[in-house]
This record gives structure tokens, sequence and C-alpha cells, in this order.
């Protein structure tokens, strides 16, 4: 029985298999919430092609005493269906299965004679467990790094232009992956490849073994090379969120540009299965093409070779100008003439840290903007570091006339910060203009003399850290 025609279903009921318990469950859910769809399946086969094919919030699987497959069929929907809350429907007099010893994957077991209440109750329990969360506004990287600094486990529905694809995370790890026909690294790989992703998140009933060895880093690494090589790649960054002991790592693409590293400089190479990073010398380069790197200091060429032969990709390090750069390259031959050296190919894609740099807040605080004598503008400060500030203002001609030659101008801010009465007022120069569809954003770095700032601001965020704490 399929769901009925001109329901606005916000939720989904899948009830496998029996009449009887369709019935009644109809009876109770009808009377609480008309925005419940509620339908039926009546086999095993057609309740997979039904959680295949439409969106089940929740799955009421009568139990089957009569079927020696029972209970392997369920353990076969929990871990092909692990974001979906299970009840099992028992009859107390003559089920062996008794509230308490819930089989892996299963959320609850019932017995279908307590009485309507219990039922109810019940149901909007699950229910609630998988309620779905849809973020906005943060790359999903991004929110993966954040997942596994806080140690969450959910799993990730994303959806991309008709493609569709789920990432199950347990206490903060990527245990796995899977779209279309892809499972493991693979398909996270791809899906963190796609353009625009919407992230949904939903239960997991940690019914997955671990498919994902690589480090996550890894994995995300591996997806902006995806990326670029598909020519979706952003020409700006994509900032990562640090965790409590993570620098914000940002992305570039390497097209049409040379690695940020002078011939002779020091270059680190981690290889598989190797956690202690080799040190080499930067040799040569052809952008695009190939690196040429001198041959780490190993006992000798032959125990390099088979690291080269087996064509799995290294990790290479450097520092340069403030930043830990770091990409991922593949070994393509090794030489001994004119001396040992080690040759890759090229990266698509370069990570990099910045290094000691001011740690920004995000805020978002109303604040007007003063150009010397011009008018004032109206907009918001959006982050904040003791050092500046980003400014966003809704895009108009005045504004872009005002800004096409603004930069390193000095500017004034005035604003209020939640918990210090006086206005401030924060002087500054404008050093980044960057424009959007519907806005400009302002980095604006202050000046280093007002003495009081220092101290203002500290107090201010300060007070957020504490109120996230």
């Amino acid at each position: 029985m399929a769901p009925k025609n001109g329901t606005a279903a916000m939720k989904t009921i899948l009830v496998a298999g029996s009449t009887t318990v369709y019935n009644r469950l109809e009876n109770i859910i009808s009377t609480w919430d008309n925005r419940l769809a509620l339908f039926s399946s009546d086999s095993y086969e057609t309740t997979l092609q039904a959680l295949e094919k439409t969106i089940v919030n929740l799955l009421i699987l009568p139990f089957d005493a009569n079927d020696d497959l029972f209970l392997k069929k369920v353990t076969n929907l929990t871990r092909i269906f692990p974001y979906i809350p299970l009840i099992l429907i028992t009859n107390g007099r003559n089920s062996r299965l008794q509230p308490g010893s819930e089989p892996d994957g299963v959320s609850r077991i019932i017995d279908i004679d307590n009485p309507e209440n219990f039922l109810l109750e019940e149901i909007k329990e699950q229910l609630q467990t998988e309620t779905k969360e849809t973020v906005q506004g943060i790359p999903l990287h991004s929110f993966l790094q954040i997942l596994e600094c806080e140690e969450k486990t959910c799993t990730l529905e994303i959806n991309s232009r008709q493609k569709r694809g789920f990432l199950y995370i347990a206490n903060g790890t990527l245990l796995d992956a899977e779209t279309g026909s892809l499972q493991g690294e693979k398909a996270a790989e791809h899906v963190l490849s796609w353009p625009d992703p919407s992230i949904t998140l939903r239960p997991f009933n940690g019914l997955r073994r671990l498919q994902v060895q690589q480090p996550l880093i890894s994995i995300i690494m591996n997806a902006f090379q995806l990326k670029s090589k598909a020519g979706i790649m952003h020409q700006d960054f994509f900032p990562l969120p640090a965790g409590k002991h993570q620098l914000p790592m940002q992305h570039q693409s390497t097209r049409d540009r040379k690695l940020p590293i002078e011939i002779g400089e020091k270059i680190l190479i981690q290889f598989s299965g190797n956690n202690v990073p080799l040190e080499s010398r930067m040799a040569g380069m052809i952008p695009g093409q190939l690196l040429l790197v001198t041959t780490p200091d190993l006992s000798g060429l032959n125990s390099l070779k088979p690291l080269v032969d087996n064509r799995r990709e290294v990790l290479m390090k450097f520092l340069d100008r403030g930043r830990a750069w770091i990409f991922k390259a593949r070994p393509i031959h090794c030489v001994d003439s004119p001396g040992p050296l080690l040759m890759l190919d090229y990266p698509g894609i370069i990570h990099y840290h910045e290094l000691g740099r001011e740690r920004r807040t995000p805020i978002f605080i109303p604040a007007t903007l003063h150009l010397d004598s011009e008018k004032e503008l109206y907009g918001t400060l959006i982050d904040l570091s003791n050092n500046g500030s980003l400014y966003r203002i809704k895009k108009s001609s005045e504004a872009e006339t005002l800004f096409r030659t603004a930069i390193n101008r000095p500017v004034e801010i005035r604003c209020l910060l939640p918990g210090i009465k006086e206005e401030q007022q924060i002087q500054g120069r404008i050093r980044n203009i960057r424009k959007r569809a519907l806005e400009i954003r302002v980095g604006v770095e202050f000046e280093p003399f007002q003495s009081h700032l220092p101290d203002t601001i500290g107090r201010y965020l300060r007070s957020l850290e504490m109120a996230v704490l």
C-alpha cells in the first residue's frame, strides 16, 4: 500500500508484512498527526524496493516466528539502511524476542499488546531521533573535520545535481561511504568532489565496518584533485575550520602555477605505511608535468625502488613564507645519475596552513563603515580578531563605485560590541575587497597605535569563547 495521495507528509513510516499491525498503527497515528504518511509492504523484497525508492523515516517490522531467516533479514536491512530507525513489533505471548534484547541495529522492540499511548510515544521517540537536519553555509570537507574534532556519530546524506551519496561516521571517524556502485574510499572521494552539495544529517546505527583506511585529510586532498581534474575547482580558496589542535587549512589549484618552493629547499616525503617523514631537497620542476627531488636518506637506492614501483601516492610537506604546504604526488622513477634523484608527477592541488596567523572568530554585529569624508555605509562585521575584521555590505552601484579604488585607504568602523557599553570607533586600512553576486566583503586591518583596542576586542572574544564552552 503506497502513501495516500494528497498527503503533505513530512515523515514517512513503512510497516512491513502484517496487515493487522498496519491497521492498528494507522488508527493510532491518524489521531496524532495528519502530516505522517503510513504505507505498507507485503514481503522482504518489496520492503527493500520501497526503502531504495522512497524516503522512509521509520521502518516498523512485525516479528515473523514462522520465518527461520527473519533475523538474518533484519540484520541485512539494518546494514543496508543504517540511517533508518527500525522498530520490531512482537506479540509477547509467543515471541522469543523481548524488549531490552534488541539485535544490533534495531532501535526498539515493542509488544503490540501495549496500550495505544505507549505505542504512540515509542513511535514519536524514534521519529524524533530521525529528525533530519540540513547543514548550510559550510563546505562538506569542513563539516567532516568539525565532526572529527567533536567525535560525532551520524550519517551524512549528500545530494548534488541528481547524485546521491552517504558518508557513515562513528565517533568522528569516517568508516564507510557509498554512492552508486562505489563503496569505501573511492565513494568518499567522489562525494567530496561534487559541486554545491547539500548536506543532511541522519542517524547511524553503527552497522558499517571500517572501509576507509586513509586519514580524513588524505581523502579530502584526493577529492580536491578529482575536483581539479573535473574543471570545477573554484578559483578562490576553500577554508577548513580548525579543530582544537589544528591550524586552518586552505587549498589552491596548481593549474598554470609553479609550486612556491625554491631549488635546494628542504622538503619532507612520507611514504605509505611509513609514519616518519624523510628529508629531501627540491631539485627541479616542470609545472604541470613533474617534480624532481633528491632521494631521501635511506640505506640505498634498492630500498627506495619498491616504494616507487608500487606507484602509491606519497605525502610531501615544506615551509615557505610563514606557510606549511602539503600535497600528494605519485612517484614515477628513481635514478642514480647524475645523482640520486626521485621523479614524481606534478600535483593538481596543494594545501597550506597559515603559521602563527591570528585566529578569527565568526560574529554578526551591525556596524557602519566610514571612508574619509564619504557617506557612511551600513553593513555587518562577520568575523573579528585582534588585528582585523571582515565587513560585509549589500552590493549597490554606490558601494561599487566607492570601493573601486579603496585598497589601502584609511577607514573607521563604528559598532557596539555585545557586553561592552561604549561605542567602538576602530581605525584601520582596507587590505582586500571581494565582490560577490549580492554583497561586497571588505577586509580591514586595524591600525596598531590604538592602545585600548587589543584589550577591548580581547575581552569580547574571550566572552564568546566562554559562551561556547
